[in-house]
């Protein structure tokens, strides 16, 4: 079958699409699929790069991507909820049983993947396969990101970095919630911010100086860009900072998930397959509250072009990969 398969970690040229991968079997609890999208993904870029492999199973070669929306091909043994022909998608996770760590094992950027099947939800009929690729790991690290805030609709929260696959469907599901939302970006994405309902959007180049927002309630720093004093600065006393990954600068409040000597209740995320989390997902989408947002989709072969045009562009949304 064609996919990529990366033989070594390394930058993005250790992965090499290839035609004569075997196509994999399903095992007990594990369903195939023909993936019809994935997308790129910060973690599949961690991933080739060895910054996760102390957590990861398997070693190279593998084949990488995370998100896969596509149709049930085959189902394995024990497999009741699912037949062939079931529009689906989800975060991928090839292991034959959940790890302790929360991580996954990759395999979407080919013609088939195998995933078990309590990690796939039923694809929205709103959304093309291009689109539903575009939700699963970006819409459960912000669904989880959100929760971990722990916030009401009239609280305040600043999501930096507002544009990208996490930060533009963080600032659908913080709208949803009825917060008060303030966003930065770059200017050319502040119009799209203030369709999507954010009440004020910032330029980050001017995130660190007065003219930023001050006394609010949460502070998600999705693009892990903002030092933690910064990022003290912008929230009350008592008020909340979120994560996606682990930073140690901050202080051993940072790594616990607790609270700073300052009173500040710090939180991470540590995204890992939800179907349950997904369907809510879902159902938003459903009700026209939640709508992934794809920059440009790009041939799967074509890999290596949609990474340099991501890294360039910084485009509103997801990049997506079609087979």
């Amino acid at each position: 079958m064609n996919g990529v398969q990366m033989s070594r970690f390394g930058r993005v040229d250790a992965l090499m699409f290839r035609q004569d991968l075997p196509k994999p079997e399903p095992a007990s609890g594990q369903v195939r699929v023909r993936v019809m999208a994935s997308s790129l993904n910060p973690l599949d870029q961690a991933t080739w790069e060895g910054r996760l492999k102390a957590l990861r199973v398997r070693r190279p070669p593998l084949i990488p991507g995370s998100d896969v929306s596509g149709v049930i091909d085959q189902t394995g043994p024990g497999v009741l909820d699912w037949q062939v022909g079931d529009d689906v998608y989800g975060f991928l996770d090839a292991a034959p049983k959940r790890q302790w760590h929360g991580f996954t094992q990759s395999g979407a950027w080919a013609e088939y993947a195998v995933t078990r099947a309590e990690t796939l939800t039923r694809k929205p009929d709103t959304l093309s396969f291009e689109e539903a690729a575009a939700v699963p790991v970006a819409g459960l690290t912000a669904l989880q990101g959100l929760n971990r805030a722990a916030l009401s609709a009239g609280h305040t929260i600043l999501i930096n970095g507002a544009s990208g696959g996490v930060g533009s469907l963080a600032v659908q599901l913080a709208v949803s919630r009825g917060l008060i939302v303030y966003a930065t970006s770059s200017p050319q994405h502040h119009a799209t911010l203030k369709r999507l309902g954010v009440h004020r959007v910032i330029d980050y180049h001017q995130l660190p100086v007065s003219q930023s927002p001050t006394g609010l309630d949460a502070v998600y720093d999705v693009a892990n860009r903002l030092s933690w004093a910064q990022k003290c600065a912008r929230i009350h006393q008592r008020g909340s900072v979120i994560d996606n990954l682990v930073s140690l600068r901050g202080g051993w409040h940072r790594l616990m998930g607790g609270r700073s000597p300052s009173g500040v209740r710090h939180r991470y995320t540590f995204v890992t397959p939800d179907a349950a989390a997904l369907y809510q997902l879902s159902e938003l989408v459903t009700a026209g509250k939640l709508r992934p947002q794809v920059a440009r989709s790009f041939q799967l072969q074509t890999f290596q072009e949609a990474y340099r045009w991501l890294a360039t562009e910084k485009p509103f949304g997801k990049v997506i990969l079609t087979l």
